[in-house]
């Protein structure tokens, strides 16, 4: 089997030749990984790699954020500002070339500049898809290349300060974030459709993190995802969509609702003390339904460099995850390059062909 069918195989929920080796990666980890390493991990891994296609304020807005966005950089620091129909929004990002971009100031500030996005007419906007089909033509059958896919929560979780997105917005404008999550949700479903038209058929969805039980209460779930991501996920799946569905934190609670979403794979399914189930009680609880990737911690395992600890690990979750086949050996998807960090994923490949074949 290629890579390809290998991990394909495990999201239909076949069972395949042996247990994928299968790292979550971003373009900033292959960056910053160099040309060397590069080429180990496209050519020894089963790769998972996401590409972002439009920036976050056209994936939420449409091409009417994009016509009215103003910005100006000096140093490292970006301010964008959107011109609505009601008013300016500004947000100030820290440009970090390795890694993610991170907010000093958010476009949200207070239920008016919520108010003023609502206000955005939405006209689709055409995904950028050459570094996709870089990336697609450069791995080929090594592996999967998706398209990003920041779900609705991402909107008010991410242009929300963390505390005025948990305690003020979420408590006290509850309608007001559900508008936004109806509005967003619509709209990335046309953009799903425009990247499925073209042919694109893997999509990574990130955001569940913002609604588990390390930042929410359980009772959150149902009403913040369920309603919104359910829909997205339905859609793209109608249409032959995969979906990896990644939620850092602890899931102990909200799994079973988060597997009936109807996404392919849950990532990246940590153990305590980050995450609150291990993986043979995953297993039991949603293994038949949902593949489940990772589990083996990216900084307390792999960038350690221990090779004993590693082997140990990585056999620990074979043999939790091998049973009855919907298992990703991986890790917790840092996305954050270290030499260690790839010698151990490389390692992984060794344990999984002595230990990890069907």
């Amino acid at each position: 089997m290629t890579s390809r069918e290998r991990i394909i195989q495990v999201f239909d929920g076949k069972i395949p030749d042996k247990v994928p080796v299968t790292p979550r990666l971003d373009t900033k980890w292959f960056n910053n990984a160099g040309e060397e390493y590069t080429e180990k991990i496209i050519d020894k891994l089963d790769s998972y790699l996401y590409v972002d296609v439009l920036p976050d304020f056209i994936l939420y807005f449409g091409e009417y954020a994009r016509k009215n966005l103003e910005t100006n950089t000096s140093g490292d620091l970006r301010k964008e500002t959107i011109h609505t129909p009601k008013g300016p929004i500004t947000r100030v990002l820290h440009l970090e070339k390795s890694m993610m971009d991170w907010a000093t100031e958010h476009f949200f500030k207070s239920p008016e500049d919520i108010e003023k996005a609502l206000s955005i007419p939405f006209e689709p906007a055409e995904p950028d898809l050459s570094e996709y089909n870089e990336w697609n033509d450069r791995i080929g059958d090594n592996g999967i290349v998706s398209v990003g896919y920041h779900n609705a929560l991402c909107c008010p979780g991410l242009w929300l300060s963390p505390e005025d997105f948990l305690m003020y917005a979420c408590c006290y404008h509850t309608d007001l974030v559900k508008e936004v999550l109806a509005k967003v949700t619509d709209n990335l479903i046309v953009y799903a459709q425009s990247c499925l038209d073209a042919g694109i058929r893997h999509f990574l969805v990130s955001g569940g993190e913002l609604c588990s039980q390390t930042l929410m209460g359980p009772e959150w779930f149902s009403q913040l995802i369920t309603p919104y991501d359910g829909k997205m996920i339905k859609y793209a799946r109608e249409r032959g969509g995969y979906i990896w569905y990644h939620s850092h934190g602890k899931l102990s609670k909200v799994i079973e609702m988060m597997a009936d979403l109807g996404a392919h794979v849950i990532s990246p399914v940590e153990k305590p003390p980050q995450g609150d189930i291990t993986l043979p009680e995953l297993k039991k609880l949603v293994g038949g339904k949902v593949t489940l990737a990772g589990n083996l911690d990216d900084q307390t395992v792999l960038a350690t460099g221990d090779r004993d600890l590693i082997i140990r690990e990585a056999k620990e979750c074979l043999e939790a995850g091998m049973p009855g086949g919907r298992y990703l050996l991986g890790g917790t998807e840092g996305c954050v390059f270290s030499p260690e960090n790839a010698e151990g994923y490389l390692l992984m490949t060794e344990i999984r062909d002595q230990y990890g074949v069907y």
